[in-house]
């Protein structure tokens, strides 16, 4: 009897659901490790439990108190905390979903645009990396309890934003580009470095369709239209929002939120805004920037080649890659020194780990599906 097409349907399922499990496994493990330990007591999060409480008793964001970030994770939270009651733990639960739903995002997007191995790397770091420890002092650099929601609701939104923009992609349609749109209008109103990463992966996809659609019809702009159209209702309902409250020009301001704080020259001079963006030392910080790339440039070379090498000879790329990842992260291990750790997101928020099992994941097997460059560029 011939062997049916679905014989061996339980390694292909176990492959696929490795990445998610795993991701499941350390997201919890990570959770009950850090439980309650996120915020600091003294410095910032105190803000981000008080200002959406006083929204819900009536208050108006700019008019009765002052912030200099976007106005819409305040007013996310203070929807949290008249839905679910006011205290830490709605933040904790709220925070925690918004995790979750970033991390899985990332994972079903990379799985389209490189392979499961890859997908599962990039979630692993976000939350051993970035979700949850603290390097610091100062507690609230994470993504449970963080010292501004706006830099925490802006990474999920755009990333919301490069999921839909993924999904249009496979398959073109309006709820994916409305859906892309929304989310892009509400990355304006958090902080403008996100929402400027975000303008970037934008134009990226909006570069790319022109090019997918060549020679241009007359209907060629509509997705274009469409997302613009979409970014602007979360801004245009917040204007109107803050017209009724207050004077049109203080509602205009209000809108643009962080960015009036952003282009304010006496901002620009002050030490700390200096300190924190590296500015008060341009030179030193540059060189050190320029000295970290180079040295992932050249590790990424080096493992590249050594892939190369591994096809050429037809040894099994996995073994001898994940060989170099294991052998890598052995060596930092033993020697975490000769990397400065805290300096390496200076110049990209990609540290050698990542680079390490990226390259693993090039021949591993786990996946043989093409990469598909577009998506991988809007990331």
């Amino acid at each position: 009897m011939p062997p049916s097409s679905n014989s061996h349907p339980a390694p292909r399922f176990l492959r696929a659901g490795i990445g998610p499990l795993l991701l499941a496994v350390a997201f919890i493990a990570l959770t009950l490790w850090s439980w309650r330990k996120w915020p600091d007591l003294l410095v910032d999060f105190g803000r981000e439990l008080y200002l959406p409480w006083q929204l819900i008793q009536g208050k108006v964001l700019y008019r009765d108190i002052a912030l200099n970030y976007g106005c819409f994770p305040q007013y996310l939270n203070a929807f949290f905390f008249k839905l679910f009651g006011v205290s830490f733990t709605t933040l904790i639960y709220c925070n925690l979903a918004i995790l979750a739903g970033i991390t899985s995002l990332i994972y079903l997007t990379l799985v389209r645009a490189c392979d499961r191995l890859t997908a599962a790397a990039a979630g692993l770091i976000l939350l051993l990396v970035f979700a949850f420890p603290q390097y610091s002092a100062i507690g609230s650099m994470n993504f449970v309890a963080p010292y501004s929601h706006a830099a925490t609701h802006g990474v999920a939104l755009a990333v919301a934003m490069l999921a839909a923009l993924a999904l249009n992609r496979a398959s073109p349609g309006r709820r994916a580009t409305a859906g892309a749109g929304l989310c892009f209008g509400c990355v304006f109103l958090t902080k403008p470095e996100i929402f400027l990463a975000a303008l970037l992966a934008a134009l990226a996809w909006a570069g790319a369709l022109l090019i997918q659609n060549r020679p241009l019809a007359p209907g060629s702009f509509k997705p274009h239209v469409r997302f613009l159209l979409w970014a602007l209702l979360p801004v245009l309902g917040f204007l109107i929002y803050f017209a009724a409250k207050m004077p049109l020009h203080s509602a205009l301001q209000a809108v643009s939120g962080a960015w009036a704080f952003a282009l304010n020259p006496e901002l620009s001079r002050n030490f700390y805004y200096q300190f924190v963006m590296g500015l008060d030392q341009p030179r030193t910080n540059l060189f050190l920037m320029a000295k970290i790339f180079s040295g992932m440039a050249l590790f990424f070379l080096l493992a590249t080649a050594l892939d190369l090498a591994a096809t050429k000879l037809q040894a099994n790329r996995g073994i001898v890659s994940s060989f170099l990842a294991l052998a890598l992260t052995a060596g930092f291990w033993l020697k975490p020194e000769l990397i400065p750790w805290l300096e390496v997101p200076a110049p990209s928020p990609s540290p050698p780990s990542w680079l390490a099992w990226s390259s693993a994941g090039n021949g591993s097997g786990i996946a043989r599906t093409r990469p598909r460059p577009t998506l991988t560029w809007l990331w």
